[in-house]
């Protein structure tokens, strides 16, 4: 309601969509939920939110991986040009793999 999401919303979140979670399951998605709250305030904002759905998301019938692509890409877009900043796609980069260097992140 606040345009913010908390760790128990987010699993409640992925119950309703899909199942409960296993205890397995429920720590990587608290790994996940960690890992895409950049400010570590114990939310993530709507943006951030938006990369998780795109992260746990099944593919859902009629889609296939492209449109989940696409959707993650669009929470990247900012400014909605169909352009990513490159601070937006280091910010990916340290998302998804948050033992990457900055070395790595900057040669690539």
């Amino acid at each position: 309601k606040d345009g913010r999401v908390s760790m128990e919303e987010f699993l409640a979140s992925f119950a309703e969509q899909f199942h409960v979670p296993s205890e397995q399951q429920r720590a990587h998605l608290e790994e996940l939920f960690h890992s895409l709250d950049d400010d570590e305030s114990g939310y993530l904002d709507f943006r951030e939110y938006l990369l998780g759905l795109a992260l746990v998301a099944e593919v859902q019938d009629g889609s296939d991986s492209l449109d989940m692509i696409r959707f993650a890409f669009d929470a990247l877009d900012e400014s909605g040009d169909g352009l990513l900043t490159q601070n937006a796609i280091k910010t990916m980069f340290r998302r998804l793999a948050p033992d990457i260097t900055q070395e790595c992140i900057e040669e690539h």
